[in-house]
């Protein structure tokens, strides 16, 4: 259960971080390189204070390709998810 949640939080990241990256007007790279640190980003960190090494991102395949399938849909289908934004923005909070 913890995993999936990991998994959950990197993609609401790697959505936050996809959609500055859009709203900049980035190309797919840019939107794609910014969803992935964003997603990650934290979760590197959060494993490398805790003595976790070497982070789960690392070892785990799923948070970068879940980092790029967000980037890939929020860069596809922004203003659609862009209506949704409030349930991005609570999921961020949780």
């Amino acid at each position: 259960m913890i995993h999936i949640l990991d998994i959950f939080g990197t993609l609401v990241f790697a959505l936050s971080g996809a959609f500055r990256g859009v709203k900049h007007e980035l190309d797919l790279l840019g939107v794609l390189v910014l969803a992935s640190v964003t997603g990650i980003g934290g979760g590197i960190l959060r494993d490398v204070v805790l003595g976790s090494t070497p982070p789960a991102a690392m070892v785990n395949y799923m948070y970068i390709l879940t980092c790029l399938v967000g980037g890939m849909a929020v860069f596809f289908a922004a203003p659609r998810i862009a209506k949704r934004w409030d349930y991005v923005m609570v999921a961020d909070a949780v």
